[in-house]
């Protein structure tokens, strides 16, 4: 083998791969050639296609040849022939860069390339380690390197294999590159083996166009460049102006018509994805490719190709055709090349492993250093291979494709660029007087990692030399701090310890401060505890000797520790150390000094002791009224003996008062009325009299709990009585302002979660001010909007902002500190609801009028409510009986302490069960898009919103646990793998939470937008590892990409990059740290570490059980009182008097103990919190978590809740472990590792503020502490981050976030998402504004204490505005117009990340409103013009029998119309065998088996045909639409005659072969005739039919069941019809087993189920769920009904034919309703037999619809393992006509086992023969021949094809087809 060949000799390796080693099969390389080869063919196969195209001009291929033989006559002049090298630096994007490229492969020359954009040093290195012969410039013009070769005979040599085709240099990591030459063989064999796997069926050809973007140093380029010129498309070239710019490269695209590209996605993720409709072959390679990306770019018709391959095995080694499912995979080997993965031994691994990738084969190169060149490729004894390359890539070795892992050698990252020790090393030994030397990274003072260079040799050694040695080889920007050692420290093997070379070097920060001036020194000294110790010039810059944006961050930080208002933003613009200097002495390191915080007045504390202790006397009342309530329903409802009697007209009047919510909301009013009656705006000092009225005010609201009515049309009215000027047109979901002082608008939209309340705390003042949105304006969710601002008519303000000053009208704002981000109202459609018209929004989206949306949300109310007494209905079933026959209190209580535990998991889980059914079926209402804010869709979102908090208060043990996902998952949000929720505000069915995600506390997404007349509805993405931070907003119709983090308080900023990082209400991107831990308690748990994670949260019922149990303990100790002073010869009312009056203390110490256990729990868990790191699953943070649930399921409901702001709440914070001193001020609960909180005298904690003292990173959960220091200030709706602190006297103000590790100096004022800095002369915070004027007096009347109200408002709303201009100011230059959550929104086309997103079906026409509404904003309907979310039901449907069909598209009728559903027939296999149970088994044996599959079957067989009858009728016209009126003809016609048939076929069996058992037949064949005139029909009516149906008919077949003297039971002859007409058709249509008057429900009910999308599985999901809970409700209804007509004994009276084991087995079984009794109250003499049939049907009907929904379900999880029910139910007719003859002539024995085994096995075994050779039993054949006569004269009408043939899609009947 030639040297120049890199080649490795490849045993006879299996084409197959290896069974248990991870050996990739080794696929035929191609046949060998030559590059010029391949030129070659092209060019005589296509001499007229252009070859090159680009700006400068155009070659064809015939031209192409001329030029490149004038070119090699040049380059021969110039000495270049075979074997030589040229140097290639061309500018891009002209055809002169790939002649010169193809003239110097024509020449026999290697081609040796360099950017032209590269530097001239880069250029020189390469031609010098390439030794080049010559190099191409611009034009074309030739140059030499160094002297020029002579052109001698040898040059002249024919091209062999072997002969170099290119040279390429890799990056190099440290900055030196390295060449990698490539053969021809290894060239023409990638251009080969690509052209077989890429396209393969329709390669790339003449009339395709190839982009030639890359540059052609990336050997990427010599793909894109051989794609073209081996099939004979074109090269079009793009310059690098071009490439650099997304947005013009994808115009560039379209206009090129480019039809397949070779790229790298970063480049791709730029373009919009319209600019490659055209591309049909699309390859990634060079960098890991997204998912999201991968599934954005799908489309049918173009291939989608993820490549890896290091340069050193020729550009690709495998390949992967991508589908847009994760993982992604780097492919397998392409034909030629070898793969294999081995371990550090460098051995094969198993299959499933991750190792290091080997590659071997035809397509290794060599490297031009020989050395290297031995150690890269040295043999590979394990699979006997002489040359193999190691990759230093980590993969999974998975047979489908590898997985890549990451890097395997020894590599560090210093300033975010690999750098590999090892080299470092030898430039290090390079240096002069070196004898030993070695590299090691360190930490600086400020914790930044350093590269650090230790030499050790003779006393020449000249530290200058080696960094000058350095700076040439290391890259730009890494500047290692160097150091001579005496000895380097060596381990016993002789290589240097690195771990042990000293840190901190001595002297170092002399010898870097040298020649500095004092000022250049003082910033030089931080510099170095940042960078380390360099040397330093004044013109040294940050940034090019190590500095990062986490070091500027850390600098800025100890700056600020003696100028405080040092800023960020101005470091980055002064990097060099004499211009920071400079800017360093521009700052003034004195701050005014504010004052202390004053003392809150004792009396304070007393007001608020009593305070919460009369919140516990209206506390008492409910308690003792809800008792009372309890015991009249017990002794009234169920007889109890130890209850006394209690009239209950007061009990429902104290109902009313204390405990519904318009009740409720009044007394919450009135007092809050009356506690702010005349209060004004101003400042006041904190713990006055204003204040605690203020205080006392929202505490009584929070107490009184009346937020279910927040959202509804009663909102309005809840706030104007409150004192508030609130239209009643406005849309308010917030809560009210205590103070009266806020105004609202007309259709003003205020959304959840925003603070009106208009005051807050700072310091020791309290600012009071008006808050006043004007008529249109929209304040988005979770917004605080500051004391005296203003928000104008028709302005929008985002979400998550802090609102200062005065919003302009028409302009949207957003963020914190707020800025102007665009026109209001241009994410919403331009007209209203009622603009559109009643013609285009229909059905749910129509805007309901006053009284019907009141009606509607008032019944959404008591749904929550029922839900509540429902969740305690099984518990009570339990517990009841155990104690319902004892007459002795004493005696009860104990026992129903015992029951605790099972009646609080009881209700637990019914009320999970009971939210999980109503949030489903919401679901089905809620579908993306624009709806009017009045109609049922927006209902429907405000009662799932309302629930779903309403979950996470009654239940929240089930959040932030492993059972979070799967409860999210029963609610149907899809939820990946391994992902990690802890509270979420979501709507769960439209949200999509992908694998290994995170989800931290109050995180928000697809939560709904609301404007004056619209509800926006959309999806939400949460991308695989993407984590969400506390409080972070991520909006409708927004994704997070892949491994991105939202942070803490941040929003969604919109279409970003996968892997990044965004920061703030304003976002911006930041870096993000990776911390590396132990992924098997992190993303991979262990299953040991699930369990034992289940066993610790199984614990988290416990603290609901306490709660129940002070409860009952209360009751008890308030009964025994109550009986003392009874027994005492007191009367019922003095004693029940008295007893309310001790309630009052009794409740108060059950209040506290409910505080004092969480206490109890903590210091025995867990004991004290301190600074550390833990694992996600560790016993540690479950432990702490289940604090959490003791705190929030205990503590905060008693009495914390109600004492916020109190000393009562200082003393259990205290008690828990959080440092408090005295006059603290704290408004929030939210300190969740208390050690690790301080808050020093007087601080101030507003209210919605949360002091976080714990962070997951990677789900490494790190705890550090934060400080408020003395009369610090933490505003509301604020966070501060673990390791922050606050200084003394400093404030923060509202919406702000002070970030981790921040230290904000004292005597400032900081604000803004993320806090910066503002002077406290412009702040306007309460604190500054007239602090001296009020400081040291109390109040001296009841609102006296402020200093001239009227004037502070006038003032304080000026300070504001002021306030508000400072933070613009300091904010941001304005932005692009966004719409909400900052994102620009999408609104014609939407860039999803995974194709299981695609356009739902809606029945809005776009076209009706296509006038009204612009054509950039949003279209009103379902699906609004956003391409949204189908959820997890239309995807993967495997609907047809036939496992390699397809589902049909939506909207896809004429494949609809054609398709079988299997799932039918499967259930009408199921009908059948049902039917064959009844007529074969018996209904009582001895063992009882055989029983319970008749009773199960009795009737529902029967009925379950006649359902799937309907569905078969719904498709007949025309499924979900209906059908054309040809259509209905043709359809009824044939119904017409498929009736008389089947009927004459069942007669005609009873005529020939005698009476039949139970023969169906005659009854269908009169439900079919019957059902003719109800083809066609509207939706809505079919309801009203099968209402009245079920209402009116029983009672028609009791009339005549009652009159009649007829037993027949179907066997209707000939002689019957002729002789007895009268009779038989009363028999047929009343007193026959299946009459067809009540019957005929069943078909109903089938039409309407068939009216819906059966190939959906939202709908074979409900249908089950319908079905089974019909059934269960009339069975209950029966037992209740035969329990109060006296039970089993008096159905056996009534029935003396029936046994007590068979009326046990009617009950069990759902078959009592026959036989209650109608002589009880229960069900009255005239109506019990018509109830008893109306139950009966309707319990036949649930079991029918359960069945049918089940069957489809089976289908698509397991459609072969049923595919026998479904021949079975292919011919029904025939197997049916079949079975009945069987039973009527079998004699021989009586019905068994072996009867019903015998025909099943005869039915399956002749469906299986018989639909081999046709698909159709022939009675179906001949029932549909005969049917289709005449059809010719009527479909000559219309095209055959557009008819419906119903005999094609479903059968029509149920044993019939």
């Amino acid at each position: 083998m030639s040297t120049n060949s890199g080649e490795s000799h490849v045993p006879n390796f299996a084409i197959s791969d290896h069974a248990e080693r991870a050996i990739f099969g080794l696929e035929p390389a191609p046949e060998e050639r030559t590059l010029v080869d391949i030129l070659t063919a092209t060019i005589n196969a296509h001499p007229d296609i252009a070859a090159i195209e680009a700006e400068n001009g155009i070659i064809t291929y015939g031209e192409l040849l001329d030029v490149l033989n004038a070119q090699v006559e040049r380059l021969q002049e110039h000495g270049v022939g075979t074997g030589s090298r040229v140097g290639i630096r061309v500018p891009s994007g002209t055809t002169d860069l790939y002649v010169a490229i193809l003239a110097t492969i024509y020449a026999g020359a290697a081609y040796v390339p360099v950017d032209w954009d590269e530097l001239d040093t880069r250029a020189d290195t390469v031609w010098e380690e390439a030794n080049v012969d010559a190099v191409f410039g611009k034009d074309l013009s030739i140059t030499h390197p160094r002297h020029i070769p002579e052109f001698e005979e040898s040059n002249k040599a024919p091209l062999s294999l072997d002969n170099e085709a290119w040279i390429i240099f890799t990056s190099g990591s440290t900055g030196k590159p390295k060449g990698v030459a490539i053969s021809h063989r290894s060239a023409a064999a990638l251009v080969d083996s690509e052209r077989l796997t890429y396209l393969a069926d329709n390669p790339l050809r003449p009339n395709d166009r190839v982009m030639a973007g890359l540059s052609v140093a990336f050997d990427a380029s010599c793909e894109e460049m051989w794609l073209a010129w081996a099939g004979g498309a074109t090269l079009v070239a793009a310059s690098r102006d071009t490439v650099r710019s997304g947005d013009v490269l994808g115009r560039w695209i379209v206009d090129q018509r480019i039809t397949a590209v070779s790229t790298v996605p970063t480049l791709a993720a730029m373009w919009d994805v319209n600019s490659l409709n055209a591309v049909r072959l699309l390859i990634f390679g060079g960098e890991a490719c997204p998912p999201a990306l991968a599934a954005r770019l799908q489309k049918p018709g173009r291939e989608v190709w993820n490549t890896y391959g290091p340069t050193e095995a020729t550009v690709i080694g495998s390949a992967e055709l991508m589908d847009g499912s994760a993982p992604i995979r780097i492919g397998r080997p392409i034909p030629g090349w070898l793969l294999a993965v081995v371990d550090e031994n460098e051995q094969p691994v198993k299959w499933g492993e991750t190792g290091q990738l080997i590659i071997a084969g035809v397509g290794l190169g060599r490297y031009l250093d020989p050395e290297k060149d031995a150690e890269k490729y040295a043999p590979l004894e394990s699979l006997g291979l002489d040359r193999a390359y190691r990759t230093g890539d980590l993969v999974v070795a998975d047979k489908k494709g590898l997985i890549f892992e990451g890097r395997a050698d020894d590599q560090v990252k210093i300033g975010g660029r690999r750098l590999e020790l090892g080299e470092v090393d030898e430039y290090l030994n390079s240096a002069p007087g070196v004898h030993a030397a070695a590299a090691a990274v360190q930490k600086t003072q400020g914790g930044n990692s350093i590269l650090v260079g230790y030499v050790s040799g003779d006393d020449t050694i000249d530290l200058a030399d080696v960094r000058a040695i350095m700076k040439k080889n290391l890259p730009d920007g890494i500047v290692p701090q160097l150091t001579i050692l005496d000895t380097m420290p060596m381990k016993t093997s002789g290589k240097v310890d690195r771990k042990a070379l000293p840190w901190p070097l001595e002297g170092a920060d002399e010898e870097a401060l040298e020649g500095l001036t004092d000022a250049q020194q003082e910033m030089a000294q931080l510099w170095i505890e940042q960078i380390g110790s360099v040397p330093l010039t004044p013109d040294s810059n940050f940034f090019e000797i190590g500095g990062s944006s986490v070091a500027i961050a850390q600098l800025a930080a100890r700056i600020r520790e003696d100028y405080p208002s040092a800023e960020i933003a101005e470091l980055y613009a002064n990097p060099k150390l004499n211009d920071m200097a400079r800017y360093l002495s521009t700052l003034d390191s004195a701050s005014e000094t504010r004052s202390e915080s004053a003392k809150i007045p004792k009396m304070a504390g007393v007001f608020q002791f009593v305070f919460v202790c009369l919140l516990y006397l209206i506390s008492t009342i409910r308690y003792v009224l809800g008792a009372l309530i309890a015991v009249w329903g017990l002794g009234t409802l169920f007889d109890a003996g130890w209850v006394p009697g209690i009239p209950g007209w007061p009990l429902l009047i104290g109902w009313i008062i204390f405990y519904s919510l318009p009740g409720k909301a009044v007394i919450a009013a009135s007092g809050a009325r009356l506690l702010t009656a005349g209060m004004k705006p101003g400042i006041y000092k904190r713990g006055s009299w204003t204040h605690l009225r203020m205080w006392a005010a929202g505490r009584l609201l929070t107490f009184m709990q009346i937020d279910n009515l927040y959202g509804s049309p009663m909102a309005p009215t809840i706030h104007r009585m409150f004192g508030n000027k609130v239209a009643k047109t406005a849309n308010v979901s917030s809560e009210p302002s205590v103070t009266g002082l806020a105004t609202i608008g007309e259709h003003a939209v205020v959304e959840q979660d925003v603070d009106v309340q208009g005051y807050w705390i700072d310091g020791d003042t309290v600012l009071i001010g008006t808050v006043t949105i004007d008529d249109r304006a929209r304040v988005g969710m979770r917004t605080f909007i500051n004391p005296n601002s203003h928000i104008e008519r028709t302005a929008e303000v985002l979400a998550g902002s802090t609102v200062s000053g005065t919003i302009p009208a028409g302009e949207t704002w957003g963020g914190s500190p707020i800025t102007k981000r665009g026109v209001a109202g241009e994410s919403w459609p331009s007209c209203t609801p009622q603009e559109i018209g009643a013609g285009t929004l229909t059905g749910l989206e129509k805007p309901l009028n006053g009284l019907i949306e009141r009606l509607l949300y008032n019944g959404g109310l008591l749904v929550v409510r029922f839900l509540q007494i429902v969740s305690m209905s099984p518990g009570f079933v339990l517990v009841y009986p155990q104690v319902a026959s004892i007459e002795v209190y004493e005696e009860v209580f104990p026992r129903l302490l015992l029951w605790i535990p099972a009646f609080t998991i009881l209700m637990a889980a019914t009320w999970l069960a009971g939210v999980a059914v109503v949030i489903r079926l919401l679901s089905v209402m809620i579908r993306p898009g624009f709806y009017s804010s009045h109609s049922a869709v927006a209902a429907a979102v405000w009662l799932t919103h309302v629930i779903m908090q309403r979950t996470l208060i009654s239940t929240y043990p089930i959040y932030a646990s492993g059972f979070t996902p799967a409860w999210l998952r029963l609610l149907g949000a899809r939820i990946g793998k391994n992902v990690e929720i802890s509270t979420v505000e979501t709507i769960p069915h439209l949200t999509w939470i992908r694998d290994n995600s995170f989800l931290a506390d109050h995180s928000s997404a697809s939560t709904t937008r609301h404007s004056s007349h619209w509800v926006h509805i959309g999806t939400t993405v949460i991308g695989e590892r993407s984590f969400v931070g506390n409080s972070a907003i991520v909006g409708p119709d927004q994704d997070v990409p892949d491994d991105c983090l939202i942070a803490v308080l941040s929003t969604n900023p919109g279409q970003v990059d996968a892997g990044s990082s965004w920061l703030g209400q304003n976002p911006h991107q930041i870096p993000r740290r990776v911390v590396d831990s132990d992924s098997t308690a992190t993303y991979e748990p262990t299953r040991k570490l699930r369990i034992l994670r289940g066993i610790v949260e199984c614990c988290r019922i416990i603290p609901q059980m306490f709660s129940n149990l002070l409860d009952l303990l209360t009751i008890w100790v308030l009964t025994i009182i109550y009986m003392q002073f009874w027994f005492s010869d007191l009367s019922q009312a003095e004693a029940l008097a008295w007893t309310s009056l001790l309630a009052w203390p009794v409740l108060l110490v059950s209040g506290t103990i409910a505080a004092i256990i969480p206490i109890v729990t903590k210091w025995l868990l867990v004991g004290r919190f301190r600074v550390q790191d833990r694992l996600l699953f560790s016993s540690f943070v479950w432990r702490g978590e289940l604090i959490d649930v003791f705190v929030e399921s205990l503590a905060i409901p008693s009495i914390i809740r109600m004492s916020l702001g109190s000393p009562i709440f200082n003393l259990w914070n205290r008690l828990l472990g959080v440092r408090i001193g005295k006059n603290v001020w704290c408004e929030t609960w939210w300190l969740p590792e208390f050690d690790l909180v301080t808050l020093e005298n007087g601080a101030s904690v507003n209210r919605g503020t949360v002091v976080q003292t714990h962070l997951f990173q990677d789900r490494v959960m790190s705890m550090e502490p934060v400080t408020l220091e003395d009369s610090a200030t933490l505003g509301p709706n604020s966070f501060t981050l673990p390791g922050s602190s606050i200084g003394q006297r400093a404030t923060i103000g509202p919406g702000s976030l002070v970030q981790r590790h921040e230290i904000v100096p004292a005597d400032t004022c900081w604000q803004g998402n993320p806090a910066q800095y503002i002077p406290v002369s412009s702040a306007g915070f309460p604190r500054d504004s007239v602090h001296n004027d009020i400081a040291g007096g109390d109040d001296s009347d009841n609102h006296g204490d402020a200093l001239n109200p009227d004037q502070n408002a006038t003032t304080d709303s000026a300070v504001a505005e002021e306030a508000s201009n400072t933070q613009q100011t300091l904010a941001s230059a304005s932005k692009s117009k966004k719409s909400e959550d900052g994102m620009t929104h999408r609104l014609t086309t939407s860039k999803r990340p995974d194709p299981d997103f695609a356009t739902m079906d809606s029945t809005t026409s776009t076209d009706a409103v296509s006038t009204n509404i612009a054509s950039a904003r949003p279209v009103p309907g379902r699906s609004g013009a956003r391409k949204v979310w189908t959820g997890r039901y239309d995807h993967g449907d495997p609907v047809y029998l036939d496992p390699s069909s397809q589902d049909p598209k939506p909207g896809d009728q004429k494949q609809l119309k054609h398709s079988r559903i299997t799932g039918l027939d499967v259930a009408r296999g199921v009908a059948l065998i049902g039917m064959v149970a009844v007529h074969t088994l018996p209904s009582n044996d001895p063992d009882g088996t055989m029983s319970v599959v008749f009773w199960l079957t009795a009737g529902n067989a029967a009925a379950l045909f006649a359902t799937l009858a309907g569905v078969g009728l719904a498709f007949i016209s025309g499924g979900q639409n209906r059908a054309s009126g040809l259509k209905l003809r043709i359809a009824r016609k044939r119904l017409f005659i498929r009736s008389l048939l089947i009927f004459l076929l069942g007669v005609t069996i009873n005529q020939v072969f005698g009476p039949v058992v139970f023969n169906i037949l005659p009854f269908y064949g009169l439900l079919f005739l019957v059902a003719v005139f109800f083809i066609g029909m509207r939706l809505r009516w079919l309801v009203v039919s099968a209402s009245i149906t079920i209402t009116v008919m029983p009672i028609f077949v009791f009339v005549f069941n009652h009159n009649s003297d007829s037993e027949q039971l179907g066997n209707v002859t000939f002689q019957d019809l002729i002789q007895t007409p009268l009779e038989s058709i009363n028999t047929l249509l009343f007193t026959g087993a299946y009459p067809v008057a009540t019957w005929f429900f069943y078909i109903l009910v089938g039409m309407i189920i068939g009216r819906l999308q059966l190939k959906l599985m939202a709908t074979q999901a409900y249908l089950p769920f319908f079905g089974f809970v019909t059934a269960l409700g009339t069975w209950i209804i029966s037992y209740v009904g035969i329990w109060f007509a006296g039970g089993w004994e008096a159905m056996v009276a009534a029935e003396p034919q029936l046994s007590t084991d068979e009326v046990e087995e009617f009950i069990v079984f759902g078959a009592a309703f026959d036989y209650l009794p109608s002589n009880t109250w229960a069900w009255g003499l005239v109506m019990a037999p018509h109830a008893n049939t109306a139950l009966s049907i309707l319990h036949s009907a649930g079991v029918a619809v359960f069945v049918l929904g089940l069957c489809l379900l089976l289908c698509r999880f397991i459609p072969h393992q049923i595919s026998p029910l479904a021949l079975v139910g292919s011919m029904t007719l025939t197997l049916y006509v079949g079975h009945q003859l069987y039973v009527t002539y079998n004699t021989t024995s009586e019905s068994s086992m072996l009867h019903f085994i015998t025909q099943l096995a005869f039915g399956v075994t002749l469906a299986y023969v018989w639909t081999r050779f046709t698909r159709r039993g022939p009675l179906e054949w001949l029932v549909a021949k005969i049917s289709k006569g005449g059809d010719a004269l009527l479909e000559s009408r219309a095209s055959r094809r557009e008819l419906v043939e119903p005999s094609e899609q479903v059968s029509v009947s149920g044993p019939t087809d």
